[in-house]
């Protein structure tokens, strides 16, 4: 295999050492394999070699901290192939399994394992999922306004008669989460709440106009200024001209004089708004006359009143957004809205003390926690300077490398948590600001543009450029170029794209036709020409149709480079992908669409769960057993499988007891209406479906949630209903899901079906959707469907970004309440009593800065599309008139920092930057609804020639090529038995799949009874039940508390028990099936001892879950030598004892001697501690079974 040869600025960034490095890796750069390549040369440095477990390497996501690990394994691998008696080498490759390549949730995790008592946090935590922790936010948020009702706070209540709009607390409680959520970004949040509205305590001029808030807008109000003088003389000479509309020269004549008198006013500062102030009161801007002159040529007026209308815009925008009021108004406007401002924040203050109360309270975390926790343990605050902790200082010794994958998405705790453990010289960033599109997440580019702008090309932080892009075609790089050197500007984007951000070719492809860039901007026919077309009845339906006809088009024609640029092939569907800002509302549609015309496809987005059919009849059932009186669930549950009945007759039920009941008498619910409805023809109906309801009903309060569910899926036969469906097993797979769910809620401090439901009804408010089941093979020829941010990283043939007339998103500029790192909070001003509501003043400046941000981000989104093609773009957009939208164009040479601002669509850049190139005719392409018709046509002209040329007769050559393919048998029989994933249970039944034991030990104690009908579904997973109980309260001990006299632990236990029973820990369940006796026998037994002393020295741990690949061979003799399969599984407990590792599993089995279970478990604990060993790099001295039927401490 051919060495890589590397750029220059690629060598710098392997071989640079002793400097902090900032790598801007533009797209298609080769980031990835650099990255990789500078890890190697550390490692096998000859003269100062590193151990790859002293590298802290943080990557995005879990999937590229594995793809990382994977490419230094190989590349150890290769090494150690070459040199195998290499000691450095080998310890590399036994130490990579603890190096800490991960994500940085996992590195604050790490963090927060090993040093938990320096914040005071019980080393047993639960990490919340997103579902519980919404569903906790929403009690504890109700209990602290309730707080607040209750104490007559007159403040509060003015809050809320500003914020409940039509009395609703949601909007209020949409507040203070949306405040909570944001501070949660910054390093110290409570201190950012204390003042992010200290600006509306300050009223006096000075304070205002030199507040940053107002100096952020500066750029963008002589932006403005200058457009309105520039085209208010450009109209003015229009008039002057021979022909021209002289009687608007007074008109025109007093706007550009208030422009040039504004020009020359000092926009900064207290003096500056006066003076502005002052010209736009005494200077109305004058409305033109009306009629007509003969002398007047028609053009020409029409080209000054553009012009100036234009100015007039400008003018009038720079009057009404920043200088509508005095400055006593805004002095008196700040004073007003600081009241409800700072109750506001003493508000979202009090959630976060009581919610991080409650967590404690139920030894829970959040994703967030683990990032604060962790810089708790890292950072401190010393004389107002922040400084690292001892315990950062060891890490800081310990870790010779920390490195940065996409530090253009790190936020502010990210930041400080990773500057803690880095070095004065060994901190190494890359990625690429142009590509930061998480500002959703609250992640701030401005980190990276920061030593962006500061590090040089030589010295202690040290900035190296990769723009030469060996992903694309020239056709690709040439159009990306052209629109964002166009458009990427400070301060409408963070940086400006100049010759140092410039994608510079690096790919080598053979030659092909048909790569140029297209912008296809499709005008929107009319609805009877949509008819014709026979497009989808959908919003995007045209534009979905000119998808999929230009893809059968390219399937006829197109070729695309083989892997290794050596010639071309046939496109295939698989090298096509359909890029979307959005997949709400478009990516079905497409979907559809293209499956009509005969191409497969498939949307790659965790989207749609919830509406899904199948899980919605069976929510609409759970709702109904929790409360029948809810018309919507239970119209749903009558109208679905489990009811059976039609819309009519559902209507029918409502009308007959409607009839019974007066006038003026309450709506029946659907539910009683069913009860009372005597009518013969529905009575079969109506009773079967109440002895569902009522027969479930009656078990709510025993069976858990996803015993539950499975008892309604197998006895209603709804499973078999939906699985013999189109799409039957997705649907299938949708309602293991929900099992699945309703599994890991049960591991929640919330339990039984009310809380379910309003755990699933949370999780459908805040957009938590889990997705639906099923996805492609990664080499499925299909085309693939998905959004731009799914697509990040990615690369595709051929690109088709659609939906680029659709809006921007600048809906965050409107919230009730702006948050702003530096600049703080804006509020509106909302006067109840007056009845007045207006944005206030700082809130517009601000506005103003969040509006330019979304326009920054979308620029960025732009470029991470348009970047993710290798051979060809095609660009869609749907307009309502072709015409109009090509006359607003810009000239050449002529876009400015207004008209990019001001940009309210994509294809408003792309249409910009190509006409300022003068590239507009190169690229773009409008179409009208006969176009589309003919493209159709020349499809089906195609399609039909493909179809006579298959009916020719084939040739001999091609005939026996046939024949030798059906004929293929496969060569290796035995894989059949393989599998690729696989349970350290399942492995168990492996070595003992003949031998089921014999349960003959009896319980002393009586067993807690269970009715008959519930024994007859539940009898045979009692056990299983039982032994996670067990299971359950063994974790939940604190050994290191374990008395040591025997009289005092079984009251230990009980308290144990009791408490965690009250936290919501342990479920009801669970405590009744745990016997104390049994419980107590172990806890006297030598092994509780050891793990006692071990927990007090921070050395024992529990439910330890791995994955961990393990050759077939070793699993079973057919199995194939080359084979490995994927084992998973949890370690009940393991403890370090003298350096070594105890392994210990807890088994309830009810057997009569102690061989039963070393049969039954000896594979399984073998793979324990080979995992154990590959984990921790240290040796396990001893296998430990504990089984409670025995009451004996076992070792294999």
């Amino acid at each position: 295999m051919a060495a890589v040869e590397y750029t220059e600025e690629q060598k710098k960034v392997i071989n640079l050492r002793d400097a902090n490095i900032l790598v801007s890796a533009a797209a298609g750069s080769g980031k990835t394999a650099v990255l990789t390549e500078r890890i190697i040369s550390l490692l096998l440095d000859g003269k100062n070699p590193v151990d790859i477990d002293r590298f802290l390497i943080v990557t995005f996501t879990k999937a590229a901290a594995a793809e990382m690990r994977e490419r230094i394994s190989g590349a150890i691998s290769d090494a150690l192939e070459k040199t195998p008696e290499d000691e450095h080498l080998q310890r590399q490759s036994a130490l990579l399994h603890n190096a800490q390549i991960t994500t940085i949730d996992s590195f604050c995790l790490f963090v927060i394992r090993n040093n938990f008592g320096d914040i005071g946090l019980d080393p047993g935590f639960r990490i919340m999922d997103e579902g519980e922790k919404k569903l906790l936010m929403k009690d504890v948020l109700t209990e602290v306004l309730e707080s607040y009702y209750e104490r007559e706070d007159e403040d509060f209540h003015h809050l809320v008669e500003c914020y409940c709009v039509g009395g609703k607390e949601t909007e209020l409680e949409k507040l203070i989460l949306d405040l909570y959520a944001f501070s949660m970004s910054m390093p110290y949040p409570m201190e950012y709440l204390e003042c992010a509205a200290a600006d509306y305590g300050k009223d006096t001029p000075e304070d205002i106009f030199d507040a940053p808030w107002w100096k952020e807008s500066e750029a963008y109000r002589k932006s403005l200024l200058d457009t309105a003088l520039k085209e208010s003389m450009e109209s003015l000479a229009i008039c002057q001209e021979e022909g021209g509309p002289a009687r608007y020269l007074p008109m025109v004549s007093a706007q550009a004089e208030l422009a040039d008198k504004l020009a020359q006013t000092k926009l900064s500062g207290a003096e500056g708004y006066q003076n502005c102030y002052r010209l736009f009161a005494e200077n109305p801007i004058l409305a033109f006359p009306g009629g007509k002159s003969k002398s007047e040529d028609e053009e020409l007026k029409a080209l000054a009143k553009a012009h100036r209308d234009v100015g007039k815009a400008c003018l009038e925008e720079l009057r009404d957004k920043f200088y509508s009021q005095s400055p006593e108004e805004i002095a008196e406007e700040s004073r007003y809205i600081s009241r409800a401002a700072e109750k506001l924040l003493e508000v979202v203050r009090e959630f976060f003390k009581a919610f991080a109360a409650v967590k404690r309270e139920k030894n829970v975390i959040d994703f967030t926690d683990m990032e604060h926790f962790a810089l708790d343990i890292l950072m401190k605050k010393e004389n107002g300077e922040i400084v690292p902790t001892k315990t950062a200082l060891e890490y800081r010794e310990h870790f010779a490398y920390v490195m940065v994958d996409e530090y253009q998405d790190s936020n502010y705790v990210q930041e400080y948590i990773l500057k803690c453990v880095a070095g004065d010289n060994n901190y190494f960033m890359v990625g690429d600001i142009k590509q930061s599109i998480y500002r959703f997440r609250l992640a701030k580019p401005e980190i990276f543009l920061g030593k962006y702008n500061t590090f040089a090309e030589t010295g202690k932080d040290v900035r190296i450029d990769l723009n030469k892009n060996f992903r694309s075609r020239s056709e690709v790089l040439d159009s990306v170029n052209d629109v964002f050197e166009a458009i990427m500007m400070p301060p409408a984007a963070s940086m400006e794209y100049d010759e140092k951000a410039k994608l510079k070719k690096g790919a080598v492809y053979p030659e092909a036709e048909g790569n140029v860039t297209e912008m296809i901007v499709i005008e929107n026919p009319e609805e009877e020409e949509k008819e014709a077309l026979d497009a989808a009845e959908g919003k995007h339906g045209v534009e979905a149709l000119y998808v999929a006809e230009r893809i059968r088009s390219l399937m006829q024609t197109h070729r695309v480079a083989q892997k290794g640029g050596k010639g071309t092939r046939p496109i295939e569907y698989r090298d096509i992908v359909i890029l979307l800002r959005s997949m709400e509302g478009w990516g079905e549609e497409f979907k559809q669409m293209l499956e009509e015309k005969g191409i497969p496809a498939f949307c790659t987005e965790k989207s749609g769960y919830f509406s899904a059919m199948e899980v919605k009849e069976v929510l609409n059932f759970l709702q109904v057993l929790n409360n029948p009186k809810q018309d919507i669930p239970f119209y749903g549950v009558m109208t679905s499988y489990f009811g059976g009945f039609t819309e009519e007759e559902a209507a029918q039920i409502k009308a007959a007891e409607m009839e019974k009941r007066p006038v003026d008498a309450p709506t029946p619910f659907l539910y009683d209406a069913l009860l009372a409805y005597d009518g013969e023809c529905l009575k079969e109906k109506k009773e079967r479906l109440l002895e569902r309801i009522a027969s479930y009903r009656d078990k709510v309060s025993y069976v858990k949630i996803r015993d539950l569910l499975e008892l309604i899926l197998r006895e209603t036969g709804y499973m078999e209903y939906v699985t013999a469906m189109p799409g039957g097993q997705k649907r299938k797979a949708n309602l293991l899901l929900l099992l699945e769910k309703a599994r890991v809620f049960e591991s929640t401090s919330y339990h039984g079906l009310f809380h379910f439901v309003r755990y699933i009804n949370q999780l459908k408010e805040q957009d938590v959707d889990y997705g639906e089941a099923g996805a492609p093979d990664e080499n499925a020829n299909v085309v693939r469907i998905m959004t731009i941010h799914k697509s990040k990283g990615l690369e595709f043939p051929v690109c088709f970004l659609c939906g680029m007339g659709k809006k921007i998103n600048k809906k965050d500029a409107g919230n009730a309440v702006l948050a702003d790192t530096q600049l703080g909070i804006g509020l509106d001003y909302i006067n109840p009593l007056e009845r007045v509501k207006r944005s206030g003043f700082k809130k517009r400046m601000m506005s103003h800065k969040i509006t330019a941000e979304c326009i920054a981000e979308e620029m960025r989104v732009l470029y991470v599309a348009m970047t993710r093609a290798k051979e060809k773009l095609i660009m869609t957009a749907v307009v309502p008139d072709a015409e109009k939208c090509a006359d607003k164009l810009p000239e050449k040479g002529a876009l400015s920092l207004l008209e990019i601002s001001k940009a309210s669509t994509c294809l408003d850049f792309i249409l910009q930057a190509y006409a300022d190139r003068g590239r507009l005719t190169d690229y773009v392409h409008f179409l009208t609804a006969q176009d589309l018709q003919a493209m159709g046509i020349a499809a089906e002209v195609k399609k039909e020639i493909a179809y006579q040329k298959l009916e020719e007769e084939p040739s001999g050559e091609l005939r026996e090529a046939i024949r030798e393919k059906f004929a293929f048998v496969y060569g290796y029989p035995e894989l059949k038995g393989l599998y690729t994933k696989t349970t350290v249970s399942e492995l168990k039944k492996l070595a003992y799949e003949e031998h089921d034991g014999v349960l003959m030990f009896e319980e002393p104690e009586r067993e807690a009874y269970i009715p008959a009908f519930v024994r007859e579904t539940e009898e045979g997973s009692v056990g299983t039940v039982r032994g996670s109980a067990y299971h359950r309260v063994m974790e939940l001990v604190p050994y290191r508390n374990l008395p040591e006299e025997s009289s005092a632990q079984e009251e230990f236990l009980q308290k144990v028990i009791a408490d965690n029973l009250s936290a919501g820990r342990l479920s009801k369940e669970y405590a009744d099936l745990v016997r104390i006796k049994k419980c107590r026998g172990f806890l006297e037994s030598p092994l509780a001892g050891r793990m006692r002393e071990a927990d007090r020295n921070g050395l024992l741990f529990k439910e330890k879950a791995f994955f961990m690949g393990v050759p077939a061979k070793e699993l079973r003799d057919s199995f194939p030598e080359k084979e490995t399969i994927l084992v998973q599984g949890v370690i009940d407990v393991y403890f370090e004892e003298e350096g070594e590792l105890v392994l210990a599993d807890y088994k309830t089995d009810r057997v009569s001697a102690e061989e039963e279970l070393i049969k039954r478990y000896r594979v399984q604990l073998d793979i324990y501690a080979r995992a154990l060993e590959q984990i921790t790099g240290k040796k396990v001295k001893e296998k430990i079974i504990y089984s409670f039927a025995l009451n004996k401490v076992i070792s294999i």
